[in-house]
């Protein structure tokens, strides 16, 4: 069980980071009411 909670810890820590760093800024300020398009796709496979 030691295992589980320090891979739990580690993705936790993990997430945080990349979202502490995805809001440190940079470039533009977004004012100009330009977006990127994104497009996502998923796909789920139904024999279960």
């Amino acid at each position: 069980m030691k295992h589980g909670k320090a891979i739990a810890w580690a993705l936790l820590c993990a997430m945080m980071a990349l979202s502490l760093t995805g809001c440190g800024g940079g470039g533009t300020d977004g004012a100009d009411g330009d977006y990127q398009k994104v497009n996502l796709s998923m796909a789920v496979n139904g024999t279960g």
